[in-house]
C-alpha cells in the first residue's frame, strides 16, 4: 500500500504536524505501508501534485486516492483508515499492484528524490 504526503515548508502551518502524524503511523504499519513525502516547494514535486490534482498541502493519497486535503486527520483516524483498507486488500481477488501507478501514468520504477 502506498501512502503519499504532499507538504510545503513555506506557508503551511499544518504541514509539520501532518508529517509527524504520518511518520508515527508509518512506524506502526512499516511492513504494509510505503510512505513518500513530497515537498510541493520543489518544481518536480509540484508537477506531480498538479498531475494528481493536489491543489493545497497538506494532502494525503492512499493508493492513488486523495483521502485528505487541507484539514488533516488525527493519528487515530489515519490508523483506522489504513486498517480498513488493509482489511479490504487481504480479501481474495484483490490485485497486488497499486492503483497509484496506473492513475498517475508515471512509470513503476519512478521514485521522488530523497
Amino acid at each position: 500500500m502506498n501512502l503519499i504526503l504532499f507538504i510545503s515548508k513555506v506557508g503551511c502551518d499544518a504541514c509539520p504536524q501532518a508529517q509527524k502524524t504520518v511518520e508515527s503511523v508509518a512506524r506502526k504499519f512499516k511492513k504494509d505501508l510505503r510512505v513518500e513525502t513530497l515537498d510541493m516547494d520543489r518544481p518536480e514535486h509540484r508537477q506531480t501534485a498538479s498531475q494528481l490534482r493536489i491543489t493545497r498541502p497538506p494532502a494525503l493519497l492512499l493508493d492513488g486516492e486523495q483521502i485528505f486535503a487541507g484539514k488533516f486527520p488525527s493519528e487515530e483516524e489515519l490508523e483506522k483508515l489504513i486498517v480498513d483498507r488493509l482489511g479490504r486488500q487481504s480479501k481474495p481477488g484483490r490485485r497486488e499492484r497499486s492503483r497509484w501507478w496506473s492513475i498517475s501514468g508515471l512509470p513503476e520504477n519512478w521514485a521522488p528524490e530523497r
